[in-house]
């Protein structure tokens, strides 16, 4: 017996090498299904392909109110309520800060900050009713250091 046999998962970012290293150990862990999430700009629906029959894939911007809609709707319709969220998703620009502008400050929010609050506003409620579940999200050492 694997170690997550039953358990179902989502990870949004996937089409990055962290989220891509991410879904593999959970298909080889033997999670049931895992739902995999990018920018619909992303190859995020061929890399799905890549991994196994139950790898389902939705692209959408989680940074909108309508991506994570469309998050739960392909919960429903591929793994149910999942038990395990792995927030991977992000960004980063290379620019000295006095240098950005508020342009550059609300792209970092959106895809730093909004898309791992969304998942976890979506996800949290079924997680909450059945008293089970883990959330993992993955922050920057830019947040440390600075870049």
């Amino acid at each position: 017996m694997q170690r997550l046999d039953g358990y179902t998962a989502i990870v949004t970012g996937a089409s990055g090498a962290i989220g891509q290293a991410v879904v593999e150990r959970l298909v080889q862990e033997g999670a049931s299904a895992v739902l995999v999430t990018d920018l619909p700009q992303t190859d995020i629906l061929n890399i799905a392909a890549d991994w196994n029959a139950h790898t389902h894939a939705v692209a959408t911007d989680l940074s909108q109110p309508a991506g994570a809609r469309e998050l739960m709707h392909a919960c429903n319709e591929y793994i149910g309520s999942p038990d395990i969220l792995v927030n991977v998703a992000g960004a980063w620009q290379i620019v000295d800060f006095l240098d950005s502008d508020e342009g550059q400050w609300m792209s970092m929010i959106r895809a730093n900050l909004l898309t791992a609050m969304s998942a976890c506003h979506a996800v949290l409620p079924g997680m909450l009713e059945r008293h089970s579940g883990s959330i993992v999200n993955f922050a920057s050492t830019a947040g440390e250091y600075g870049s």
